[in-house]
């Protein structure tokens, strides 16, 4: 499934790697502590049930060779960006883009069932009346 909303977006080291503000990448610390971090981890808490790190320049990104790749300048883009969520059913929760260990977006279920049961209305536009109208479609 995929999803397409519409956010700001962060660059990482000019073009590594660019994401919205809460994706997960697997990250090591300065401090030699690793585990998953975003730019602003507010949102991840639910998503992933642990503690997640800020990214901070300085700190390494895992890549898709075994190594680790140094942040060294984080961007904030001000314009609005489509952004794409890649949501599997297979279980396998991580993933690399562009080479680098990321998590997959879980979107809320409630969110998954409107978008699952508005896309069945859009491929059905004649069916299900009384599920069209609960939803307001």
């Amino acid at each position: 499934m995929l999803g397409k909303p519409i956010h700001p977006v962060y660059d990482i080291n000019d073009g590594l790697l660019q994401m919205t503000k809460d994706h997960p990448l697997y990250v090591k610390k300065t401090d030699g502590r690793s585990g998953w971090g975003a730019v602003n981890p507010d949102n991840n808490m639910v998503r992933l049930r642990e503690n997640v790190l800020t990214l901070e320049v300085g700190d390494q990104l895992f890549s898709s060779d075994g190594k680790w790749i140094t942040i060294t300048k984080i961007t904030h883009g001000s314009e609005q960006v489509q952004t794409y969520n890649l949501w599997s059913i297979s279980g396998v929760q991580t993933y690399f883009a562009n080479g680098i260990l990321v998590y997959e977006e879980h979107p809320p279920v409630p969110y998954m069932m409107h978008w699952y049961l508005g896309n069945l209305l859009e491929r059905f536009p004649h069916s299900f009346p009384i599920l069209r109208h609960i939803l307001g479609y």
